[in-house]
């Protein structure tokens, strides 16, 4: 999950948040959305403003989780190795549903025969 993390820099170099959210020409709700790391999407307007007030690019601000919410208000937190089995696991199974498909297609079109043995006892 990508998200904000301004809270540092912020402390470091306003009183309080109202003072960042005048310097940065935000409105206070935004400010303490982004401040809280609460935001969701932000314009590039925006985050110009945040970097130059701060000081910083975007890429000191910017944070990459490995933490995925669902709808159901649980979280999840994989590391690359868990993502990866994870994605393994998801190609495998589409493969074998893939190949299984292609099976019964098959051999619903042609029938299998089986013979069974004849017994020499009779």
């Amino acid at each position: 999950m990508l998200r904000l993390d301004v809270k540092k820099y912020v402390d470091d170099q306003f009183e309080n948040l109202n003072q960042f959210a005048k310097a940065s020409g935000l409105n206070y709700q935004a400010a303490q959305k982004i401040y809280n790391g609460e935001t969701s999407r932000i314009t590039f307007d925006n985050l110009e403003s945040i970097c130059k007030v701060l000081n910083v690019t975007p890429n000191d601000i910017f944070i990459f989780d490995n933490v995925c919410k669902t709808n159901d208000s649980k979280t999840y937190e994989y590391s690359e190795d868990d993502l990866y089995k994870l994605i393994s696991q998801i190609v495998d199974n589409a493969v074998n549903n893939a190949v299984d498909i292609a099976i019964d297609k098959k051999f619903k079109k042609k029938p299998i025969k089986i013979y069974k043995a004849k017994d020499d006892d009779k």
